[in-house]
Order: C-alpha cells, then structure tokens, then sequence
C-alpha cells in the first residue's frame, strides 16, 4: 500500500506522533536517553530550519507540536531525527531490531486559538494523563519543560 501523499498549508501547525514497535518502552526515561534525544532534536532543528513548538518522548512513543514551512522540510526533520534517536537508543539498549514502528503520523492543527492551546496542553500533559506524574515539569524524560544546563529549554518560532 502506498504512502498517502502529504501536503501542509502554509504556516501550520502539525502534530507528530512516533511510536515505537509493538508499544516496546524503548525511550523510557534516563539521563543519557534525554541528553541523546535533546542534542538529536537540537541538531536536526538547525539542519532543517524547522520550528519546534512542544515535544515530548514517552517510553514507546513522542509527540511534537511543529510548525513546518512545507511538507519536504516535515519530512527531512522526522526522517534525521527519528533515524538518528533509533540508531542511539538501540546502542543504548543493546537493540537490533528497527526501533519505530512505522513511519510517524502527522495531524493538522486548525487555526483557532482555541485548538492551538489544546494541542500544546495535550502534549505537555501527556505525563499527567496517564497518571505518571503530578505536573508536566515533573517528567523525567526528554519533553518541552525538561531541564538543560541550568535552563528551561528554549522553544522558539512558535508565534503565528
């Protein structure tokens, strides 16, 4: 079956959800993995240009609220950053086998405040939903709130 063809408005936000083979806990959370999946996604936002708003890795699958400028640049920033946390994390944990499932699934945001406040919410609470911890700066994991040298870490070209 063919991949279904993507195309993304201008100037709109996306989710982005990956998950990993068979629901295996393969990013569960350790300071190693979160150094791991924060210089990855680092890397990949300067390679590509792509505007992080919120991300989240839970222990078999992330969520990333981005603002791409087409569907190519979509593309090429999941295909390094998904490729490249695969290859860490299976060194990591001594795997072998592909780490992702399937390739990663992209929702459209709508344009109203309103949906736009949800989907970040959602993400950011992900933790909190499945009764993990009591505040989203609690997760341990790589997230949108997780703790870098000292600093929150910067979430920028998010603004409409």
């Amino acid at each position: 079956m063919p991949r279904p063809l993507r195309f993304i408005p201008e100037n709109c936000l996306v989710e982005v959800t990956s998950r990993t083979i068979h629901g295996r806990f393969l990013l569960r959370p350790s300071k190693r993995l979160t150094e791991i999946i924060l210089g990855t996604r680092g890397r990949a936002q300067r390679l590509t240009g792509m505007r992080i708003c919120a991300f989240v890795y839970l222990s078999n699958h992330c969520h990333l609220l981005l603002r791409p400028t087409d569907a190519a640049q979509l593309s090429n920033f999941m295909r390094y950053l998904n490729s490249n946390i695969a290859r860490e994390a299976g060194r990591l944990h001594n795997w072998r086998e592909k780490l992702w499932g399937r390739r990663y699934f992209d929702i459209k945001v709508r344009h109203e405040p309103e949906a736009q406040v949800a989907g970040l919410r959602y993400i950011l609470e992900q933790g909190v939903k499945e009764h993990l911890v009591a505040s989203p700066l609690h997760w341990p994991g790589a997230s949108s709130t997780t703790r870098s040298r000292r600093r929150w870490t910067a979430i920028r070209g998010c603004r409409s």
